[in-house]
């Protein structure tokens, strides 16, 4: 992956990240020469976050690992999170910056954690408005 691809695949995750209601944690990459250490690292993560997701640019980034649905399988087992593709976001959501500064970037699968704040619940409608 070119270093232009894997900056593409970080905005990927982050705007689909945002148009699910997930704030974006650690993002992980696997270098063939060292797999699978950045999945441990990326399982150990949502172990301790409690991430309820883990997201990917598309099934196809877990090839270094093997395949995809034994992988999602093995994420879901070892951590209740779930394995999402990011695939659907539209390239021209991906214009301009989406990483915070000072946010480590380490590669092209990302652990979702939950929104910062819970969003505010609906009114009841049995209430009497002010």
């Amino acid at each position: 992956m070119s270093e232009a691809e894997l900056a593409l695949s970080r905005r990927m995750l982050a705007q689909f990240a945002e148009q699910e209601g997930y704030a974006l944690g650690t993002v992980y990459v696997e270098r063939i020469e060292q797999a699978p250490a950045a999945f441990e690292a990326l399982v150990a993560s949502a172990i301790r976050d409690e991430a309820r997701a883990v997201i990917v640019p598309n099934a196809s980034h877990l090839w270094l690992i093997g395949a995809a649905a034994d992988i999602a399988s093995r994420v879901a087992a070892r951590t209740g999170a779930l394995v999402l593709e990011a695939r659907h976001v539209a390239p021209d959501a991906l214009d301009g910056p989406r990483k915070p500064p000072g946010e480590p970037e380490r590669g092209s699968q990302g652990v979702l954690r939950p929104p910062m704040a819970p969003p505010s619940p609906p009114p009841d409608p049995l209430r009497p408005g002010p």
